[in-house]
């Protein structure tokens, strides 16, 4: 499914504003968020609603089976770390959200099913 026209700056600063928010938190349930060197980069994004290349911080959005238990969910943000690559998730009434800082091999294979610049993303069902 494509969709088209999404206010592409104030979207992807919502997700990013998310994560930004988990790093600086001191609750226990968000200890796993660490953006490292990317957390200054983000603050400044979030806090002066700046814009990102759609490569930059690449953002991708999957819908889950609509006949699941995910459509009720709510989950925090976490991190995944698979060898050398890191992204950051969550997930959001049946859609995960996937945040990848740096381009890596994980990104390489999504990075059609990216939000564009041009609001616009496609997502798998």
């Amino acid at each position: 499914m494509v969709i088209e026209n999404l206010k592409y700056e104030r979207f992807k600063n919502f997700f990013q504003s998310i994560l930004f928010r988990a790093d600086i938190c001191t609750f226990d349930e968000f200890s796993d968020i660490g953006l490292g060197p990317y957390h200054e980069k983000i603050r400044k994004i979030v806090l002066g609603n700046l814009t990102t290349d759609d490569l930059e911080f690449q953002l991708n959005i999957f819908k889950l089976d609509k006949n699941s238990d995910f459509e009720q969910l709510l989950v925090q943000p976490f991190r995944s770390k698979l060898k050398a690559e890191t992204a950051y998730s969550f997930l959001l009434r049946g859609y995960l959200i996937i945040i990848n800082f740096k381009e890596n091999k994980t990104s390489k294979m999504m990075k059609e099913n990216r939000l564009k610049k041009m609001g616009k993303f496609e997502h798998f069902f």
